[in-house]
């Protein structure tokens, strides 16, 4: 039998379960070297649709905070704003800021995010 060469397959970081095991083998489940690979090609695929569009709701979600911590700076700051729309910007300025700083607090330390 020949030698796996597991080096070379980490170097690639690209291989399936028919570069490791052997033609004839099967997982417990009773799935072969070629649906397996096809079940983690079509998982992998999954994860990665899943990743980008988790990405893309924090980029919107954090793009409409800065917006409104802008506007709500905006609004209390400016000489010419009533009263009441200044007491919604304190309001809404003291809620983002909260925000920040509780997801800040509750990070659990060492961990990446």
């Amino acid at each position: 039998m020949n030698e796996i060469q597991l080096d070379e397959l980490l170097k690639a970081r690209e291989y399936d379960a028919k570069d490791v095991l052997p033609p004839n083998w099967q997982a417990k489940s009773g799935e072969t070297v070629a649906e397996q690979s096809a079940r983690l090609s079509s998982d992998r695929a999954e994860a990665d649709h899943r990743r980008r569009k988790e990405m893309v709701l924090f980029a919107a979600g954090t793009l409409g905070a800065v917006i409104l911590f802008i506007a709500a700076l905006w609004f209390l700051f400016d000489g010419k704003t009533p009263p009441e729309q200044r007491s919604w910007a304190q309001a809404t300025l003291l809620c983002l800021i909260g925000l920040a700083l509780g997801t800040q607090v509750n990070k659990a330390h060492g961990k990446l995010p």
